[in-house]
């Protein structure tokens, strides 16, 4: 209820008798400030203005709860009289004023559909479940939405035939209460396609990214088959496959443990529809001997399952001690190249210190005295230190070659390349020898070995390739 006052000047204060049926209803607020204005209720409902006041305003704003003995179409009235006010210095009278307030009945809430009908497909309706899937044939292209409302009192929309889309058709039935309440109730009518899916089916099988630690890949989407060669110490590799799809599925090895040979990995997509594509990818860990620095070799001798690790070494021809103790501990052999030989090292203790290798400087005099042949001289000018063993070595490109072995103190005597790997031992390495390529001819009936002439040959595509450098750390 509110309390008004209009056309007055310079009001301070407002008072009058405050009376209402107290069996029917209950104050709420007998002290409060509304307006700006403090109000107290008791027999009398008085208002003070903290500042006078003019012109037309509500004073106070009485609240009131009913009663459980107020009953439906009672009423009662409330009752402001004997009302005066006053500017401070001078009272006045005022009208009274009455209200009555009814109990009427409360607006219905009610909201719920009583039935829910479509023309075609299936729906087993609840009134208190309001979202449903019906699927049709393609051949329907429409349908009609009926249903009813629980209070007659309640208003309803969204009924009538809808013409379907393929794939999903979502319609909303809203329920409107006599208070104004709402109750949406949706049917998501699911019409088939040609093949029968009630919703899209996506057939694709694209992914994004296909990355293999091991070696690098160009992928494609228009590409199923891969294939890579590894060094023999990568003996694990990571697979990481994405896709921006979330209806596919993959199926593939995230890590992946690589076995010397062939090693076929493969990558399973599966598209929402089923459709199914595999991609492979054929890794190759090589057992072919290959060189790496000598900070690379420490790590590279705990996964080689070769017994050879090639290093590389910078000049001044020093092999530390720490890939010496290693490859002695793992019982695997050093492969020092430099320039164009290579010396095979079989360390048979640990080492504290570096060890330095001398390779021999060949004299003019020994150019002169091989110039007729196309070949390589090899030799060190100092022998191993103690603890370690070495050996000659043939680069695997020419083992399956014929090659004659010369002593240039002694180049009467050619002797045959006996060792099947290309491993040259028995020899002092400090004596200086020659390598050169032999052919076998046919002769008389007889097979003889014959040196290829420089002038004749200059090597015949045949390269000699023994590889040995050096380094000092």
């Amino acid at each position: 209820m509110n309390v008004n006052v209009s056309n007055v000047n310079n009001l301070v204060a407002i008072e009058g008798n405050f009376t209402y049926d107290t069996s029917k209803l209950q104050l709420l607020d007998n002290e409060f400030s509304y307006n700006g204005f403090d109000v107290a209720i008791g027999s009398r409902l008085v208002v003070n203005f903290k500042t006078p006041r003019s012109g037309s305003f509500t004073a106070a704003q009485v609240r009131f709860r009913a009663r459980s003995t107020f009953n439906v179409n009672d009423n009662t009235t409330i009752r402001f009289t004997s009302v005066s006010g006053s500017n401070g210095t001078q009272d006045f009278s005022a009208n009274n004023a009455e209200t009555t307030v009814a109990m009427t009945p409360a607006k219905s809430s009610n909201n719920y559909l009583s039935s829910l009908n479509v023309s075609s497909g299936q729906l087993n309706f609840t009134k208190t479940v309001t979202s449903y899937t019906v699927d049709v044939e393609n051949s329907v292209s429409s349908i009609t939405i009926s249903g009813q409302v629980e209070d007659a009192k309640a208003r309803v929309s969204g009924l009538g035939t809808f013409n379907l889309n393929v794939y999903e058709n979502p319609i909303n039935v809203v329920v409107s209460a006599e208070d104004g309440s709402r109750r949406t109730y949706t049917i998501n009518v699911r019409r088939k396609d040609e093949l029968g899916n009630p919703v899209f089916v996506s057939s694709n099988t694209d992914i994004e990214t296909l990355t293999f630690s091991a070696c690098e890949l160009s992928f494609s989407n228009l590409i199923d088959d891969y294939s890579c060669v590894v060094r023999n110490d990568v003996n694990q590799s990571t697979l990481e496959v994405s896709t921006s799809d979330p209806s596919m599925t993959l199926e593939y090895p995230s890590s992946v443990n690589l076995s010397v040979g062939i090693n076929t990995i493969e990558v399973k997509v599966v598209a929402e529809n089923g459709n199914v594509r595999i991609i492979t990818l054929v890794v190759e860990r090589s057992d072919d001997v290959f060189f790496v620095s000598q900070e690379q070799a420490l790590i590279s001798l705990e996964t080689i399952s070769i017994p050879i690790l090639g290093i590389n070494i910078q000049a001044g021809e020093v092999v530390f001690a720490d890939v010496l103790t290693q490859a002695f501990r793992l019982n695997k052999k050093l492969l020092i190249q430099n320039e164009a030989t290579s010396i095979l090292l079989t360390p048979q203790q640990d080492f504290t210190e570096d060890i330095q290798l001398f390779f021999v400087s060949i004299s003019e005099t020994f150019y002169q005295r091989f110039n007729y042949a196309q070949g390589q001289f090899v030799g060190l000018s100092e022998p191993l230190p103690s603890g370690v063993s070495g050996a000659w070595y043939i680069h695997p490109s020419l083992q399956s070659l014929s090659l004659n072995i010369y002593d240039v103190n002694d180049p009467s005597t050619p002797l045959r390349l006996a060792s099947q790997d290309g491993i040259i031992e028995g020899v002092d390495l400090t004596q200086v020898l020659f390598i050169t390529p032999a052919t076998l001819h046919q002769a008389n009936g007889s097979w003889i070995w014959l040196i290829l002439s420089g002038v004749g040959g200059m090597l015949i595509g045949i390269g000699i390739m023994l590889l040995i450098r050096m380094r000092k750390a």
